[in-house]
């Protein structure tokens, strides 16, 4: 369910509550999918489960409630930039630009790790399997900024990765509507103490790439 602004304020009757409620009453568990965007970006280290929220966006407030009402009892995991062979995401743009421009551009003050859905999938069906509840974060290994995801597309797609430049987030043009985190690395740490750690997420970016080709 998809949950906007409603007469200024966010509908705290219908995200996650009404999932939350329906699994409780049939034994089933409930994986809530999260993001970074619950947090304001500003921390110098990767973001823990134990980090204080503070969104800076509509986003990310919605989610955050999407985490509250999911209950204690539920599974919230948290991911980020997240891509796939499959609707839109970032890698699907990059392979779309770079078939028409001779140059692109992509910030290099956002950093983050790219999350391959292929990976996540396995993730979200051990954490239920074992109904593991509480908040995990979970994406694949590898930090690296907008610009230098854009280069590692282009690098699997056998261009050249000079040709994406680096610009800051304000000389975006047009400026983006949302505020974005600069970091939005998770800590993986609970989750890799518990079960297999995801790969980097270059492991399966040609396989990714290649689709869009």
């Amino acid at each position: 369910m998809r949950v906007g602004p409603r007469k200024g304020r966010l509908d705290q009757r219908c995200r996650g509550r009404g999932l939350a409620e329906i699994a409780e009453e049939s034994g089933a568990h409930l994986v809530q999918i999260s993001t970074d965007y619950v947090f304001d970006g500003s921390k110098a280290e990767p973001y823990s489960e134990t980090d204080e929220p503070n969104p800076n966006s509509v986003y990310g407030r919605s989610k955050l409630l999407g985490e509250v009402n999911a209950g204690s009892a539920a599974t919230v995991m948290r991911t980020s930039w997240v891509y796939s062979t499959h609707g839109a995401n970032m890698v699907a743009t990059i392979c779309r630009l770079m078939q028409g421009e001779s140059t692109l551009q992509f910030v290099d003050d956002q950093v983050g790790y790219p999350s391959y859905t292929g990976d996540l999938a396995v993730a979200i069906r051990d954490l239920a399997r074992d109904r593991s509840s509480g908040v995990w974060h979970c994406t694949n290994a590898g930090a690296v900024s907008w610009h230098g995801f854009a280069q590692e597309v282009l690098l699997a797609a056998g261009e050249d990765p000079a040709r994406v430049l680096p610009i800051k987030t304000d000389e975006l043009d047009p400026p983006r509507p949302a505020t974005r985190p600069a970091n939005s690395r998770l800590s993986n740490d609970r989750y890799n103490a518990t079960y297999s750690p995801l790969p980097d997420f270059r492991q399966n970016l040609q396989s990714v790439v290649a689709s869009y080709l």
